[in-house]
């Protein structure tokens, strides 16, 4: 009688067992990641045929200065991995390590391209993806020397972390209560205007509280500065160094503690009674005169350009810059850095270039201040992890000066990384001495219309210049233009009239109609140069090709042709052309041209 349930109870369990079995590996599998595509070509580009197709477990390779496989070369060759992975709903960290250039998607996106030549570099991005399936695409090229391409990923960590400083911001101007928001500030350099710090804070009668664990290399005496509508305390330790806790329009408070070397606490307060809002602290070393504002690329006085194609990298001032390709003539892609600065007076204007993703020759920094607009370029490729100056400007903080920087350079079209990072300006001790607007350089009699800033030196240092060309007929202006060098002189073209200048190293000009139309051949493939040497395209070819004359006294190209952003100035016997690459021309209507 006891036999049959037994074997009844034991039949059960043994069939338990193996649906268990059959259930569990496939569970397993998909909890596993599928192997990858791998497309290999050679070519750095992905272009020609596929040479070699394998599914590769993973990314994680470092051939060193060997190939992939056979028939892979060691150098010059690109691969494209595919995947369909099965993700949880939730934040992951992608970790990319590449040596060279590599492209991320997902999902058909792309989330992270540093497609240019490097050593071996890690970049991250987080992206929070939906439950199921995602698509995952790794575009990567090896250009020479070691090879290296590295793909992760991970779910990240909800706990809230706050590397910089801590702000509880409340609801009421008391501090009172819990915080109805919480988060990570990189800097207090804040101008909310009529506004609201965020959406769960009302724009008037709220408070905040920052924190912040700081370290002090040096001992001695620190200065506190704080720019605050309306009050606003700093306590470092247990010593309040600045306390205006009253309603007041933007005003600048300043206290002095000693501190030892190492870190210490600090605590600010701030709250916004009505109307605008303001909290700017900074400090340095006591006795330097000097007061340092920072805005990084991280803090809200910091904005850029709404299209997607903004890469990031953590890397840089407080490890974190973006950058995109350049564009040659169209500012499709901009950054802005907005001081709430403590008041007037003269300010260096510095920017942080780190190593990565810094690349463009033609960086235009444009700060704009007391009603001017000042332009200064910089070749971001000669520097290194270190603070590069604009110059000295003066300010007169009431809002509305800022430094701006464009993404287009002149250079050709997607061929060099720029760069945001951190911009700082530091108050200059001494006498406060307001820049002067823009004017006449001298008052030349008979003139209505003066020249002013780098043509207006050059027109008024140069009697020769001023003779030749007279007076101006209209103010100075930018224009898109072109350029290219020749053995025998140099090409430029504006945009704006449709018109090419020849110039020859004997010192004589001509100028011509630009005749070349989009779609027309840009060379003629016949026609070889010598290496190291180039046959001008589009108009300048055209004319170049067209005209024996202009052809025999360049002969060939020495560059590339260029685009950029210049600017021109029309007088009464000639006209003033501007390149940042080769300088200031006057070229005057007898024929004769004279640099600056």
């Amino acid at each position: 009688m006891t036999a049959r349930p037994l074997l009844r109870w034991t039949s059960r369990v043994l069939l338990v067992l193996l649906v268990v079995a059959l259930i569990l590996p496939a569970s397993a599998s998909l909890a596993q990641t599928p192997p990858f595509r791998g497309e290999y070509y050679n070519t750095p580009d992905l272009s020609g045929p596929v040479v070699l197709v394998r599914d590769d477990p993973a990314v994680n390779f470092n051939w060193g200065s060997g190939s992939p496989g056979s028939p892979v070369r060691a150098d010059n060759f690109s691969v494209r991995w595919t995947n369909w992975v099965s993700f949880g709903a939730g934040t992951y960290r992608f970790t990319l390590r590449v040596d060279d250039g590599a492209r991320l998607y997902i999902d058909d996106v792309l989330v992270l391209n540093c497609w240019t030549p490097q050593p071996a570099t890690t970049y991250t991005v987080d992206r929070t993806l939906s439950a199921g399936y995602h698509s995952i695409r790794l575009e990567y090229f090896e250009a020479g020397g070691d090879a290296v391409a590295q793909l992760s990923w991970s779910l990240t960590g909800s706990t809230p972390t706050y590397p910089d400083w801590k702000g509880e911001y409340f609801a009421n101007a008391s501090l009172s209560g819990s915080p109805a928001l919480t988060r990570n500030d990189t800097s207090i350099n804040f101008n909310w205007g009529y506004g609201s710090p965020a959406s769960q804070i009302p724009a008037d009668n709220f408070s905040v509280r920052w924190t912040r664990q700081a370290y002090f290399g040096t001992a001695g005496t620190y200065t506190f500065s704080a720019t605050s509508d309306d009050g606003i305390r700093v306590k470092v330790g247990d010593t309040w160094v600045i306390n205006r806790w009253v309603d007041q329009p933007a005003t600048t408070a300043t206290g002095s503690i000693y501190l030892s070397a190492g870190t210490h606490t600090i605590t600010v307060e701030y709250y916004e009674r009505s109307g605008v809002a303001v909290a700017n602290v900074s400090w340095s070393l006591g006795g330097s005169g000097e007061t340092v504002i920072y805005v990084d690329d991280l803090d809200p006085a910091f904005t850029r350009s709404s299209l997607t194609g903004f890469n990031k990298k953590y890397y840089g001032y407080r490890n974190h810059l973006f950058w995109v390709w350049n564009n040659t003539s169209t500012a499709s892609y901009w950054g802005r850095w907005t001081p709430t600065l403590p008041g007037p007076g003269d300010y260096e204007v510095q920017v942080y270039i780190p190593r990565y993703c810094f690349g463009t020759t033609a960086a235009r920094y444009r700060v704009y201040h007391n009603g001017t607009r000042h332009d200064k370029i910089v070749s971001q490729a000669l520097y290194y992890d270190q603070w590069v100056s604009l110059g000295t400007y003066y300010f007169h903080a009431r809002g509305g000066e800022y430094v701006l920087l464009a993404s287009n350079t002149g250079e050709p079209y997607a061929t060099r990384p720029v760069g945001y990072d951190a911009v700082r300006f530091i108050k200059k001790s001494g006498t406060v001495s307001p820049t002067p607007t823009p004017g006449p350089t001298p008052t030349w009699t008979g003139c209505s219309i003066v020249p002013v800033l780098g043509f207006g030196d050059f027109w008024s240092r140069n009697a020769q210049v001023r003779a030749c060309l007279g007076c101006a007929t209209q103010p100075e202006k930018g224009v898109w233009m072109g350029e290219q060098t020749f053995i025998g002189g140099k090409m430029f073209w504006r945009q704006d009239t449709d018109v090419i200048y020849v110039l020859f190293n004997d010192g004589t000009w001509q100028q011509f109609p630009n005749t070349w139309f989009a779609g027309e051949p840009e060379t003629d493939p016949s026609i070889v140069p010598p290496a190291g040497y180039y046959q001008p395209r589009r108009g300048f070819g055209e004319l170049w090709r067209s005209n024996s004359i202009v052809r025999g006294a360049l002969s060939w190209g020495t560059i590339e042709e260029r685009g950029f952003s210049g600017a021109v100035e029309p007088f009464e016997r000639g006209v003033m052309i501007w390149s940042p690459q080769l300088g200031i021309y006057a070229l005057c209507t007898d024929g004769k041209w004279v640099r600056y």
